[in-house]
């Protein structure tokens, strides 16, 4: 299932690109739709990343990963949030929800308080690759572009957005909203292989 690894996405993104605003360089998504759509809509694409109709009605598509963001959120497995504070694992052996020892590992910044844009991620040296909100402020157009959402408690993270967000979809939009026990039609997971 989709983990921590997605932020190795979220990088090579970057060096090919230098730009947060992912739909402004990959498409809109099916981010402006009364529903999620079936994959499959970039397939005449091959590797190539984009979209093929950007009307914010259909598929995106990054490296051959098709909805990288938009259409639903995706759950990203390995990651904890308590209060704000975010615990990470490496080890997929011990993923489990609403657990903070073990090979939970805590980051060395609080996520975001508020709801909104993000213009700030967070960075711990011990944990490089990991970055999540940690403020939030500007627009659809300018910092990061993405939108976050939160809130206290124990919570999962989920990324990408689903139909319906509009301008605040992208590589960067997050969630850590909703318990572990919440289920939505808007929202999903993402198998994964990952070459050794």
């Amino acid at each position: 299932q989709l983990d921590w690894r997605y932020f190795i996405l979220q990088l090579l993104y970057l060096v090919e690109y230098a730009d947060y605003n992912s739909q402004e360089i990959l498409g809109l998504g099916n981010t402006s739709n009364s529903g999620s759509i079936a994959s499959g809509g970039c397939n005449s694409l091959g590797m190539k990343s984009g979209s093929v109709i950007n009307d914010g009605k259909h598929s995106v598509v990054y490296r051959g990963i098709e909805d990288i963001f938009g259409n639903v959120w995706q759950v990203v497995d390995g990651m904890n949030v308590k209060d704000y504070q975010v615990y990470i694992n490496y080890n997929p052996e011990t993923y489990a929800v609403d657990t903070f020892d073990g090979d939970y590992t805590v980051l060395g910044y609080l996520s975001a308080k508020s709801d909104g844009y993000i213009t700030h991620l967070g960075y711990d040296a011990n944990h490089p690759l990991i970055s999540l909100p940690t403020s939030i402020g500007g627009d659809g157009d300018s910092h990061i572009s993405d939108q976050y959402y939160q809130a206290t408690g124990n919570r999962v993270v989920w990324v990408g957005t689903d139909y319906d967000y509009s301008k605040g979809a992208g590589l960067w939009a997050w969630k850590t909203q909703y318990a572990s026990s919440f289920t939505a039609v808007s929202s999903s997971s993402r198998l994964i292989r990952y070459a050794r």
